[in-house]
């Protein structure tokens, strides 16, 4: 039950992943999650964490122009490969392994008519790399989430600007150096700290579980399903971002919408036969 709190009902293959352990090992799936985390919680040795960090606007582009770069280096070509190579009796299974990655699964419907005519569509393939594009940056904005709320938390991580790539030795190289340097020589977490404020104020962030008190540990896990938007979410921070969302409010006020008004036509009088008449 445990486990099935945390997955979502859609995310099949997750399921049935859970459901095949517990009936391999004879162990809740969570069970196994619990045992393997209180190893992972006690670090053998002391760990230096650098983010290399950089802002919105700038990773999107570095995302978008490896995208590009994929491309120029092949990348078409080596999709005709993997046609060619799963052509005939084996056919490709779009929901496992590698089929599933990012800068392979969006080009199911151009591998598929490739091939059956061998055809070359180019509005499929421009299709399949905008969405490859938006993908990774929504990865990208997954990883950032996961340093924030589950790393951020519960370790000291060294913060690096990486915007500026001509200023990646002045604000990335050689703060690194002096903090391992100094980690190295067993000088303290309150030395490096004022080691930072001097020498790397405006270039390193030291973030840590004191540094930002806004930074909240998820609490327990819980389902919310939404009945005006037929969603379900998993945890309180999903779900309060549901309820702030465009899409929430407008349905709302779809729902809530009274009904329109239309003005009656007054019924014509009959006409007296008479008068007509005369």
């Amino acid at each position: 039950p445990s486990r099935a709190e945390l997955l979502h009902h859609n995310a099949r293959r997750k399921v049935m992943r859970s459901l095949e352990i517990f009936y391999t090992t004879g162990k809740p799936h969570s069970q196994i999650i619990q045992e393997q985390q209180a190893v992972a919680n006690s670090l053998r040795y002391k760990t230096c964490i650098f983010w290399v960090h950089c802002e919105k606007d700038v990773l999107d582009k570095r995302l978008d122009d490896r995208v590009d770069d994929m491309v120029r280096n092949g990348l078409k070509e080596e999709l005709k490969m993997v046609a060619e190579a799963f052509k005939g009796p084996d056919k490709m299974d779009w929901t496992k392994g590698a089929l599933q990655s990012i800068g392979l699964h969006e080009f199911h419907a151009w591998i598929s008519e490739y091939q059956t005519y061998g055809n070359d569509n180019t509005q499929l393939f421009d299709t399949a790399l905008t969405e490859v594009k938006i993908h990774s940056r929504q990865y990208a904005r997954g990883q950032i989430s996961w340093i924030r709320n589950s790393l951020e938390p519960s370790t000291i991580i060294y913060q690096l600007d990486s915007t500026d790539p001509k200023q990646w030795r002045a604000k990335v190289l050689n703060p690194a150096i002096d903090i391992v340097s100094a980690l190295i020589q067993g000088q303290s977490s309150d030395s490096i700290e004022k080691l930072i404020s001097k020498d790397w104020g405006d270039t390193v962030r030291l973030l840590s579980p004191s540094a930002d008190p806004t930074v909240k540990i998820p609490t327990e896990w819980k389902k919310y399903t939404c009945e005006i938007c037929k969603k379900t979410v998993n945890g309180e921070q999903e779900w309060n971002a549901h309820q702030k969302s465009k899409a929430h409010k407008a349905h709302k006020k779809r729902l809530h919408k009274p009904p329109p008004i239309y003005p009656i036509k007054p019924k014509a009088l009959p006409t007296d036969p008479q008068a007509s008449s005369s």
